[in-house]
């Protein structure tokens, strides 16, 4: 009956319109109720009820009028009235919005009521200036003034736009057709902006200016934002498919949205009362694929930047998978950390690299391009850095608990370094402090130079691999590896939270008290400084921590806390210098060889041994133990008048009792300034050639050599003797006297004399 009503209700109409628009078509006529239905394509789409009207020509003025928007599947026959309609007040609870919908989620897509407006017949056209009310599934909409295309089914709201968008356990044409319990909670998400354009016929709806979106704990502000909906079938497929289980973002029926503009995007986790975990966005546009959780921010006049707590991100592109808890940045990617220096905030760190990806399902942060990490101590800069993260040990006991797509940051800092990757020109420059005055010479800065390096935080090593080579103040070391070991330092109080720590973060938090205990090289190790050089195979740099506050020049690999105490050198040690004496030949240089070389820098001597040879101009030394001293030396030898010289057997030439304070500053290997006295031992043969280059051979079991005065002396263990070997003869003594500037030696007491051929 009611389809009939309908015909003939349209039939009267038509028959009326040729009365209408002719005879009176300038004239005005009041008329009650109102029901208007619009036909597309044969199609019944829209019926426009109005509680009273005028007419004038093809324009009606319609008195409270509701515009119902039918679905493609309403049954004509159960389309519900729209006369003296209550509405929803915007911000209603759940079961007001049910019972608005429990007549009409069959027949109707969206509802749209005005107290005044105008139906341009001619255009197809509804506008008015009166407050507009729209009310659909998915959303309700409040503003004032409005124009409605029903022909195109797009709709403009010309001010105060507010809106309230439901979320997915919300849907009222589910919990009603399903008859689903309703959701203990009802959450909603809020925009508001200046104006509002909404595509029906595209799914578009376009929110323009002071654009402000409320989410839970998230704040959009834009300057234009367009929301894009998907169909009625892509709703159906994407919640069969749909496993992402993000209720705290997804929006019924929403596929993406973009924002332009000053935008401004701020997220507090729910699960965090700290301020430093807010993160916050900045970008010209963002863009956002609900079913996907991806995010991409860009930018032309500016770029993109992500910030949390003391951390900031920005790159040309920066884009977040919130779902697979994945970012990728391309182009311009640089992090920053602040810290209070000098009780100021200031930039304490920063990573920069041509793109940057971070993976926090793997716990990797991949750095690559023109990569440069810069923070208080140092620059590093390398081709690509891979740094491996862990949970921090206060998050493990909750980390099951969370979710695994919630509160993802690439900024995030609940995360610790494990390991750091490094390869491709990897250099680390440090920055020396400043001079304490403006006269004192700028201090040099200090690098290590490798093919690539590793940095493992729980073993406390750092590692870098071929052709490493490490320049501090103009000394040199070239290697194939070079190992640092690190400890927790003893002087280490509790951390300042507000200043920041040592070390690059990294994307993570970074040990803060760690100090230098060792330092191996080894393959092809050569070592260079401005008086001296060293070869050898594997070489082993042993440090001491200082309290703080102490004064010293700690040298290669040090720094301000720790001190060089022991060098070892194993495998083929050359060892050379230059003399630094007044009529020393150009060109001349000492050099000493061995198998195995160790030096303790605290009791100022070296050790030499296997296989030894001091090379010095025209004289050699050989024997098979060296001690060299830089401090205090012991006596020299000397021998008595009745019996030869013999060493106290219990008595040891090294152990000295030198002070800390005497150590030297550097390495002292065997130049004329820092050593004092080389004492030989063990198959000792000292080789010398006069003026003439006639070599002469003198031999003992123990050889004491002072640079300062030249002067050897050479000693044997009884029963056996010194010799002097020299144009086929051999000379025996108790003790041998010479000194090598004088290029003079010679025995004394008991001296015997023999041929060589004898002596055989």
């Amino acid at each position: 009956m009611k389809r009939r009503s309908y015909i003939l209700l349209t039939a009267a109409v038509l028959m009326l319109m040729p009365m209408l628009y002719g005879s009176a078509l300038n004239r005005d006529f009041s008329m009650g109720q109102l029901k208007i239905p619009l036909y597309q394509k044969g199609k019944l789409e829209v019926v426009i009820f109005a509680d009273s009207g005028k007419r004038h020509g093809d324009m009606i003025t319609g008195q409270n009028t509701l515009i119902d928007r039918l679905l493609a599947t309403a049954d004509v026959d159960k389309i519900p009235d729209g006369w003296q309609q209550k509405i929803q007040k915007l911000d209603a609870p759940l079961i007001d919005v049910l019972n608005f919908w429990k007549n009409r989620y069959l027949s109707s897509d969206a509802i749209i009521f005005t107290p005044l407006c105008n139906f341009d017949r001619k255009n197809n056209l509804v506008y008015g200036d009166d407050n507009v009310l729209m009310r659909t599934p998915l959303f309700d909409l409040d503003g004032v003034g409005f124009r409605t295309n029903l022909t195109t089914k797009e709709i403009e709201i010309s001010s105060d736009v507010r809106i309230v968008a439901r979320r997915d356990d919300s849907d009222p044409r589910e919990i009603i057709s399903r008859k689903i319990p309703v959701p203990p909670q009802y959450t909603t998400v809020s925009a508001t902006g200046d104006s509002l354009r909404f595509d029906m016929a595209h799914n578009e709806l376009m929110l323009i200016g002071n654009v402000k979106v409320v989410d839970g704990n998230t704040t959009l502000t834009c300057d234009r934002l367009t929301i894009f909906l998907k169909s009625s079938s892509a709703q159906k497929r994407s919640k069969r498919e749909s496993n992402t289980g993000d209720s705290s973002a997804m929006l019924k029926g929403v596929s993406r949205i973009l924002a332009d503009g000053e935008v401004i995007l701020r997220r507090k986790p729910e699960s965090s009362t700290d301020k430093s975990a807010v993160q916050t966005a900045w970008c010209e546009h963002l863009e956002y694929e609900f079913d996907s959780g991806r995010i991409i921010l860009t930018g032309e006049e500016e770029l993109p930047k992500l910030a949390q707590g003391s951390h900031e991100l920005t790159g040309e592109r920066i884009e977040l998978l919130r779902f697979s808890r994945k970012a990728f940045v391309n182009g311009k990617c640089k992090i920053t950390e602040k810290g209070i220096v000098n009780d100021r905030e200031q930039i304490v760190r920063t990573i920069i690299a041509d793109r940057a990806n971070f993976d926090a399902v793997d716990n990797l942060n991949v750095f690559t391009g023109n990569v440069k990490v810069t923070d208080k101590d140092a620059v590093l800069t390398c081709d690509s850095m891979r740094i491996f993260l862990k949970k921090a040990q206060k998050n493990l006991k909750n980390a099951k608990k969370k979710p695994d797509n919630a509160e993802f940051s690439p900024l995030s800092g609940s995360q610790e370094l494990d390991r750091i990757y490094c390869e491709g020109k990897v250099k680390i420059v440090t920055i020396p402090k400043a001079a304490p005055d403006a006269k004192s010479a700028p201090p040099r800065a200090s690098t290590i130079e490798a093919k690539r390096c590793e940095l493992d935080y729980p073993a406390d090593k750092l590692v870098f691999h071929e052709q490493v080579r490490v320049n501090h103040k103009g000394d040199t070391l070239d290697c194939d590896r070079l190992d640092l070991f690190m400890k927790n330092s003893s002087f280490a109080g509790a951390p300042d939270k507000k200043r920041p720590s040592r070390g690059v973060a990294l994307g993570g938090r970074a040990a803060d008290s760690k100090t230098l205990t060792k330092v191996i090289a080894s393959g092809n190790v050569y070592m260079k400084d401005q008086k001296s050089d060293l070869r050898t195979e594997l070489m082993t740099l042993e440090f001491q921590e200082l309290k703080p506050g102490t004064v010293t020049t700690p040298g290669m690999f040090a720094t301000n806390n720790i001190q060089l105490i022991h060098i070892i050198c194993d495998g083929k040690v050359i060892a050379g210098s230059l003399p630094q004496m007044k009529k020393a030949a150009p060109g001349r240089k000492r050099t000493l060889k061995a198998e195995h070389a160790m030096t303790y820098l605290l009791k100022n001597r070296a050790e030499f041994h296997k296989n030894v040879i001091l090379q010095d101009g025209d004289s050699e030394i050989h024997c098979q133990d060296m001690f060299v001293f830089t401090g205090t030396p012991p006596a020299a030898a000397t021998a008595s008048k009745d019996k030869p010289a013999v060493e106290d057997p219990d008595a040891d030439p090294f152990a000295l009792e030198i002070t800390e304070n005497a150590a030297p500053s550097r390495i002292a290997l065997s130049d004329g300034i820092d050593l004092e006295q080389i004492i030989c031992k063990n198959q000792v043969v000292l080789i010398n050639r006069d003026k003439k280059g006639k070599a002469i051979h003198a031999g003992g079991d123990t050889a004491t050599y002072t640079v300062a005065t030249s002067d050897i002396v050479i000693t044997a263990d009884a029963p056996r003797r010194p010799y002097l070997r020299h144009d086929g003869k051999i000379q025996y003594s108790d003790i041998i006297k010479g000194n090598l500037k004088t290029e003079t030696l010679e025995g004394k007491g008991n001296i015997q004399i023999v041929t060589e051929k004898k002596a055989k």
